[in-house]
C-alpha cells in the first residue's frame, strides 16, 4: 500500500478534531452588567453577604417569600379594587415583580459560575424558582389584566384558574385561555420568555458539570 493510501487510511480510523471556541464581546459583558443590576435590587444578595456562610437564613428567606406569594395570589383574587383592598393588590403586584427580578439575578448567578451550589441544591432551586415563577405571573394576571383572559366556560377566573394559566404558558403548554387584550398577550409572552430563560439556566448549569465555579 502506498504511503498516500496509508495517510488517508490513518485519518480515516483516527480523525482529529478541532475546538472551535466562540466568546462574544457583546452578550457576555451586557449578562454581567445586568447581574451587578439585578443583584443590588434583591434582599437575597445581602441575606447571602450577612450571613457568613451559614445557609439556613436564605432557607428562612426562601419559604417566607414563597408564602408572601400564596398570599398575595389569594388576595389577588379578592375583585374588590375600592380602598384598602386596591392598595393591598398593587403591593401583591410589586412583591410580584420584585420577586422575578430576583429570580432572574440568581439565576444568571448560578448560570455564570458565581456561586456554588451542589447538583442536588440546584436541581431543588430550580424547582423553586418554577413554583415562585408560576406564583407570580399569576398575580400579575389576576391583577393586571384580569378581564384579559377568556375562560371556556365565561367565568371571571379564581386563584386556581390563574395559577393553571401561568403555570402552561410558563412550562409552554399552551392551554384554552385565550388572552383577548394586549395587556393579556404580553404578560403570555414573558410569561413564556421566564419559563425559557429558565431552563436555559438549568441547562447551562448541567452542561458546566453540574457544579458551579467559585463566586466571588
Amino acid at each position: 500500500m502506498s504511503e498516500p493510501s496509508r495517510n488517508l487510511l490513518h485519518r480515516l480510523a483516527h480523525p482529529t478534531t478541532q475546538e472551535r471556541k466562540f466568546d462574544s464581546v457583546l452578550m457576555s459583558p451586557t449578562v454581567q452588567y445586568l447581574f451587578e443590576l439585578l443583584k443590588w435590587l434583591t434582599p437575597s444578595q445581602w441575606i447571602i453577604h450577612k450571613s457568613r456562610g451559614k445557609s439556613w437564613p436564605i432557607e428562612v428567606y426562601v419559604i417566607a417569600v414563597t408564602a408572601a406569594l400564596v398570599a398575595a395570589l389569594l388576595l389577588a383574587n379578592d375583585h374588590d379594587r375600592r380602598g384598602a383592598a386596591e392598595w393591598a393588590q398593587a403591593g401583591a403586584v410589586v412583591i410580584a415583580w420584585w420577586r422575578w427580578a430576583e429570580i432572574l439575578a440568581v439565576g444568571l448567578e448560578l448560570a455564570i459560575g458565581r456561586v456554588r451550589m451542589q447538583a442536588s441544591s440546584a436541581i431543588v432551586a430550580w424547582g423553586i424558582f418554577l413554583f415562585q415563577a408560576t406564583l407570580i405571573f399569576a398575580i400579575i394576571a389576576e391583577v393586571q389584566a384580569r378581564n384579559g383572559f377568556k375562560f371556556p366556560d365565561g367565568h371571571p377566573g379564581g386563584a386556581l384558574d390563574y395559577f393553571y394559566v401561568s403555570w402552561t404558558n410558563l412550562a409552554t403548554l399552551g392551554n384554552s385561555v385565550a388572552p383577548i387584550t394586549g395587556r393579556a398577550e404580553l404578560i403570555v409572552v414573558l410569561t413564556g420568555l421566564t419559563g425559557l430563560v429558565l431552563i436555559g439556566i438549568i441547562l447551562t448549569y448541567a452542561m458546566k458539570g453540574g457544579d458551579a465555579s467559585q463566586s466571588e
